[in-house]
């Protein structure tokens, strides 16, 4: 199972070669502080989209364990 959280940031830098956005992003609510931190893009559509400076808003997938 995922859960999604709402994110809101800026593009710092990325990555082609893995697919990795680095992202100065806001608090992330009932996760985690603002941050700038790697962010891997899927599908390869939607990283293509991407540029340096842009400011975004997107969901985040975190696994979650099942006990």
């Amino acid at each position: 199972p995922e859960k999604r959280y709402e994110m809101k940031g800026e593009v710092i830098s990325l990555d082609p070669a893995n697919q990795v956005a680095n992202i100065k992003h806001e608090k992330i609510a009932d996760w985690m502080d603002a941050m700038t931190m790697d962010f891997p893009v899927k599908p390869k559509a939607e990283f293509d989209k991407l540029g340096k400076g842009d400011q975004i808003t997107g969901t985040v997938l975190r696994a979650v364990k099942v006990p």
